[in-house]
C-alpha cells in the first residue's frame, strides 16, 4: 500500500492577520469537501 500525502500551501506577503487564518481554513474545508476521498 502507498501513503500518499497532500500540502494546501498558501503564500503571504506580510504579517500574518485573522483574516488570513480564516482563508487558509476556507482552502482545508474546500478540500475536505471537494477533493478528499472516503479513504483519506
Amino acid at each position: 500500500m502507498v501513503a500518499l500525502c497532500f500540502v494546501l500551501v498558501d503564500l503571504k506577503i506580510g504579517k500574518l492577520r485573522h483574516k488570513d487564518i480564516g482563508q487558509m481554513q476556507m482552502y482545508v474545508n474546500y478540500y475536505d469537501r471537494q477533493e478528499k476521498t472516503e479513504k483519506e
